[in-house]
């Protein structure tokens, strides 16, 4: 049976905003550089792991008819000062699915204008810290209205250098809406305990919690979102990858 994915099935947020409707292609690469170590007595090139760094590298079109609300436009021309949450799913966000989590600095965006094409958008996005984190979707971007618990992951054995969860909130509806997502984690997939918590989200926000390393983070893991105020729905995705 042939196991290929779909291109199609690929997906990407930018802090609150589902950008997959926009691009045409997702590109991150994770590398780590070598220094050489050759000495005066060495007969080749002798090099040593150094530092690790990470990037991705976004394709799509200016304007599309699929969304409301910010454009690629929007959200990177001004090539923000600050970092941003960027989670790339290569199999969709189904919970339990593979995650490439990045904290970004935006580095370039370029238009590429063509006679009798579409107006076309390339976008690099550099590591800030971390690089380019392999991880889990914890929630698909789906929308709850309720106090609730996800479906727990199986990583089939505990981990013991912290790790990184993101959230990406896109909506939230209620006359004073608030709702708390927590990352727990189990060793038997029965008796939970929180692992982290995000701040809660009364708007459409977005979130980036580390867990410190040595930090044993048990087998199974899970996402717990907790109604307050007079919150109606909200609609997230969130993710963790193990360090």
């Amino acid at each position: 049976m042939n196991s290929a994915l779909l291109s199609s099935n690929s997906r990407v947020m930018a802090d609150q905003y589902d950008i997959s409707p926009f691009l045409q292609k997702m590109n991150p690469i994770r590398n780590r550089d070598y220094a050489d170590c050759s000495t005066l007595v060495s007969t080749s090139h002798e090099y040593t792991p150094v530092l690790r760094g990470g990037s991705f590298a976004l394709e799509g079109l200016y304007r599309t008819n699929q969304i409301a609300g910010a454009s690629l436009q929007d959200i990177f021309a001004t090539l923000p000062d600050t970092q941003i949450i960027v989670t790339g799913y290569p199999d969709t966000r189904a919970v339990g699915k593979p995650a490439l989590l990045m904290y970004a600095d935006v580095l370039k965006y370029n238009l590429d204008n063509v006679v009798a094409d579409l107006v076309k958008v390339m976008i690099d996005l550099s590591s800030q810290k971390w690089h380019v984190e392999h991880g889990v979707s914890l929630h698909d971007l789906t929308a709850e209205t309720g106090t609730g618990n996800g479906t727990s992951v199986d990583n089939g054995a505990a981990t013991t250098n912290g790790g990184v969860s993101v959230f990406h909130c896109t909506a939230i509806a209620g006359a004073v809406p608030s709702v708390v997502v927590k990352i727990q984690h189990s060793t038997n997939n029965s008796t939970w305990v929180d692992l982290l918590s995000h701040t809660a989200a009364t708007a459409a926000t977005k979130g980036r919690v580390e867990v410190a390393a040595g930090t044993t983070i048990n087998q199974y893991l899970r996402e717990v979102h907790t109604f307050g105020g007079t919150t109606s729905s909200i609609t997230f995705n969130s993710a963790f990858a193990r360090r």
